[in-house]
């Protein structure tokens, strides 16, 4: 596994006098099977959550060396392999280098237009390959860290985000939260609808702003999305068995837990994504009698009161779309540690 390249890396460092990121891009077009997993171990700087917020001035100081070597179109060029352990090494590093850093996103979605590269088109292909029912635990672990990736990227990026619309982002996405049987796939389906199904707003300068001109009125498709009972009924179903308890471990939840390639992921990371999907889906005020009738308000209620911060915001955002106000006889009050856990993971 990548936790066990710490001998390597250190051999690399020696090796190329300190240079190692360059050496392991340069590494990747000989043999990427060798030199992905301990770039992956450069770039996480051991951070192996699943659901990575507040990244570490260490882990954004290897986004900027990475950056320096050149490497985007060499990663990008993976996703078009046939192998599918090559493309999850590939999508991987994207959403490594893309989580919370706005200038990379933009960037990993400019060089996608170049000649032999890649981008979302690939990752988008890549989730809908990875839902499929007779899909190996290979391309399945592919379509996850596509998925994500996909997330990353239109978190800080228009561009990225109009370009996975234009893609069927949101069709393929659905079908994940339908049909797969992964819970890691899954939470980053929702978390990405959540994005494609929102009303966006694009500035002069391509960043996201309520004051900027909408680009995308996404009414009409929620609706569609809403008028299909079983998937709103999934969403619901996600908060509900995917919900944090008081009575597990911190390492099960999803700011807490670690990525495990080698165990099925804990459905305990999966609420969270569904709530902000169905907030979103409550935009549309046409979706608000679904939503209630698949028990849309009692699952989010539940929510409210989880020890997980990232729960608990993407409930009240959700309840606050929905106007809903929950018993207050069932809204537990914070305590200490949760607060401590709500700094931690506050978006």
């Amino acid at each position: 596994s990548a936790r066990d390249l710490d001998q390597d890396l250190d051999d690399t460092w020696e090796t190329v006098g300190g240079d190692v990121v360059r050496k392991l891009v340069t590494d990747l077009e000989n043999d990427s099977l060798a030199a992905g997993p301990k770039l992956i171990k450069f770039l996480r700087s051991n951070d192996y959550r699943v659901v990575r917020f507040k990244l570490s001035n260490q882990a954004r100081g290897k986004q900027l060396q990475f950056a320096q070597t050149d490497g985007i179109l060499q990663i990008l060029k993976l996703l078009k392999q046939k192998d599918p352990q090559k493309r999850a090494i590939a999508a991987e590093v994207i959403h490594l280098l893309a989580t919370e850093n706005v200038a990379l996103a933009h960037q990993i979605g400019l060089h996608a237009w170049l000649p032999e590269s890649a981008g979302v088109k690939e990752l988008l292909q890549m989730v809908d390959s990875g839902l499929q029912l007779k899909a190996d635990d290979d391309t399945i672990l592919a379509g996850e860290e596509a998925a994500h990736a996909v997330w990353a990227l239109m978190m800080q990026n228009a561009d990225n985000l109009e370009m996975a619309h234009d893609r069927k982002g949101g069709e393929v996405m659905k079908e994940v939260i339908l049909h797969s049987k992964s819970y890691r796939l899954k939470m980053w389906a929702a978390a990405s609808l959540k994005r494609l199904l929102s009303d966006f707003y694009n500035s002069p300068d391509g960043t996201y702003s309520s004051k900027g001109r909408k680009t995308m009125d996404n009414d009409r498709l929620r609706q569609v999305f809403g008028r299909d009972k079983l998937f709103v009924k999934k969403l619901v179903h996600m908060i509900k068995k995917g919900k944090v308890t008081t009575e597990m471990d911190r390492s099960q939840w999803p700011t807490y837990a670690e990525v495990d390639h080698l165990s099925p992921a804990n459905p305990a990371i999966q609420a969270w994504a569904a709530a902000g999907a169905l907030g979103t889906l409550a935009a549309s005020e046409q979706n608000h009698v679904i939503i209630k009738k698949v028990g849309g308000l009692v699952a989010l209620c539940e929510l409210k009161t989880s020890p997980c911060a990232l729960e608990r915001v993407e409930a009240e955002a959700a309840l606050a779309v929905l106007d809903h106000d929950c018993d207050p006889d069932t809204v537990l009050p914070v305590s200490d540690e949760e607060e401590e856990d709500w700094e931690r993971t506050e978006l």
